[in-house]
Formats: structure tokens, C-alpha cells, sequence
């Protein structure tokens, strides 16, 4: 059987959250809604309830935009082939 990008996922009870597809992935991003080359994923149940017990995912995520603080004199061009071009994903968990 052929997994497909967002089958592989469901079928290991990993789910993703459609919370991130507006969150910038690259420094080259215009369109938020094209490029989804990092994601963030956790183990849940179908319905959504989550299997790290001690975990709770708030639907708070984010992206971090290094480009102000690295290399701020070069062109983002220049600045990719210095330090890697995709913004560093997080998102909040509520522990307990």
C-alpha cells in the first residue's frame, strides 16, 4: 500500500494540527497557504483526545523570524546560504 503525505500520519495516530497552516515556514514565504515543510504533530485518539496524558495542546503555535537578528545586513538570498531558510516552529502545551 502507497502512503500518501497526510495518510502515513493517521494511520501511526499522529495527528496534525490545521491550527499551523497559517504560520510561515520559510523566509522565502509570501503565501502562507503553499509551502508546508515542517509540521507539528502529537499522538491522539481520532476524536482528538490526546494520548500524552499529562499534555494538552492549547492551539497556541507559532513561528520564529530569525531574519532581524542573524546576519542582518545580508539579503534573505544571501542570509540561505549561511543558516538554514525554515522558521522554527513551536507550539504551547498545558503540562498536568
Amino acid at each position: 500500500m502507497r502512503y500518501t503525505y497526510e495518510a502515513a500520519p493517521v494511520r501511526a495516530a499522529i495527528r496534525l494540527t490545521w491550527a499551523t497552516n497559517d504560520i510561515r515556514r520559510n523566509i522565502f514565504d509570501k503565501d502562507r497557504t503553499r509551502h508546508f515543510y515542517d509540521q507539528i504533530a502529537w499522538f491522539s485518539t481520532p476524536t482528538g483526545t490526546p494520548l500524552l496524558q499529562s499534555l494538552t495542546y492549547t492551539k497556541q503555535p507559532g513561528s520564529f523570524d530569525f531574519v532581524p537578528h542573524c546576519y542582518p545586513k545580508l539579503t534573505k538570498n544571501e542570509l540561505s546560504w549561511r543558516i538554514y531558510d525554515h522558521y522554527p516552529l513551536w507550539a504551547e502545551f498545558q503540562i498536568g
